[in-house]
């Protein structure tokens, strides 16, 4: 129920933005693409304030209407892995927010997504299994 009052605030104040005259700077990335460089980096330089939009961590490539709210008043930066998908491209469109989309080389990735992985191990240990078998016995060749 209060989900459903906030979603029609929400619908009522989605033009709001041409009214406060504010920036938003939204960073859509991959994982390990330097994006909290670049965030943290624009952050020093414009003092904008930093802000989530997405719906939660499990569903981290989704952007929260309800969260869009809360940036139309203030100069804000946002970091988010997310994926183009109608939705995101709507609610992005109704706020008049135009992504900056961060991209890197696919090998670059792997290698970073493969260190990142290894060096968590103990905050990833039961999470990464590839048919059957656990990254963490895998030789490093066999990893990347």
């Amino acid at each position: 129920m209060v989900r459903k009052l906030l979603k029609n605030v929400y619908n009522s104040t989605i033009n709001l933005p041409k009214y406060f005259n504010k920036k938003h700077i939204f960073i859509a990335c991959f994982e390990k693409s330097a994006s909290s460089y670049l965030l943290e980096t624009l952050h020093k330089i414009t003092g904008y304030k930093k802000n989530d939009i997405l719906i939660d961590h499990r569903k981290e490539q989704d952007i929260d209407e309800i969260r869009l709210i809360g940036i139309f008043y203030m100069n804000t930066i946002s970091r988010q892995h997310m994926r183009a998908w109608i939705p995101n491209i709507k609610l992005l469109n109704k706020a008049n927010i135009k992504p900056v989309v961060l991209v890197r080389n696919i090998f670059d990735i792997i290698v970073s997504v493969r260190d990142h992985i290894y060096f968590t191990k103990e905050d990833r240990e039961g999470d990464i299994k590839f048919s059957g078998c656990n990254f963490f016995e895998l030789s490093e060749k066999k990893t990347i």
